[in-house]
């Protein structure tokens, strides 16, 4: 008798849990969510993120 009311405890539960977590809380995602950083692409790929162009600044660039 016990070890079936801690099944149906376990089991509802676990339920609740997954109920949590899959269905959707509402919240849309913002397209221009607010980032303490810009990361920038130009029209030749490169991106570019504080001022720094990765694959092309150099470190003393950087500093």
């Amino acid at each position: 008798m016990e070890r079936k009311i801690a099944l149906t405890i376990l089991g509802i539960t676990l339920v609740a849990l997954a109920l949590a977590i899959l269905l959707p809380g509402g919240r849309t995602v913002s397209e221009h969510p607010k980032l303490p950083w810009l990361i920038e692409k130009d029209a030749q790929g490169s991106i570019t993120v504080f001022g720094v162009t990765l694959g092309r600044s150099t470190l003393q660039e950087m500093r």
